[in-house]
């Protein structure tokens, strides 16, 4: 799905909220005509001269693969301009129990926290890029009466 953490968002933007920002936004790239959406492509590359390298998720997603379609399709892109926006990918850290309900990374409690009837708990661990974690409930409404 295209919108990124736009997605988990509640602020609003120019007067629309997160989601009805990336959806309009992915709307009127849709609608011109020099615009190609690759909704299930993940860059592996810039090279010289505006060269992208995109391996594209034709069938990723599919439960019956068709014989005639390939699964997934490398494309080379030469474009006349390009913005950088890499956007980041979680990686889980391994570390026993690290499977146990309740455990999630930050990018899934941004999802519960502004999700309808979910509560992601109130005994949180941070772990960044540093050496040191932080533990603390501190500030957590749902924890005052507990």
């Amino acid at each position: 799905m295209i919108g990124g953490g736009l997605l988990s968002e509640t602020p609003t933007i120019v007067g629309v909220s997160a989601v009805g920002f990336a959806r309009r936004g992915v709307a009127e790239l849709g609608s011109l005509r020099n615009v190609h959406l690759l909704s299930r492509a993940t860059a592996c590359g810039w090279y010289d001269c505006n060269v992208f390298g995109a391996v594209d998720g034709v069938q990723k997603h599919v439960c019956d693969l068709r014989a005639e379609v390939p699964v997934e399709r490398l494309r080379r892109i030469v474009a006349k301009q390009a913005i950088l926006a890499a956007g980041a990918e979680e990686r889980p850290l391994l570390f026993r129990g690290n499977d146990l309900p309740g455990v999630m990374m930050a990018g899934a409690m941004r999802t519960y926290r502004v999700a309808p009837g979910q509560v992601s708990g109130c005994r949180h661990q941070t772990t960044a890029a540093t050496r040191w974690p932080a533990i603390s409930n501190k500030g957590c409404a749902a924890c005052a009466d507990r």
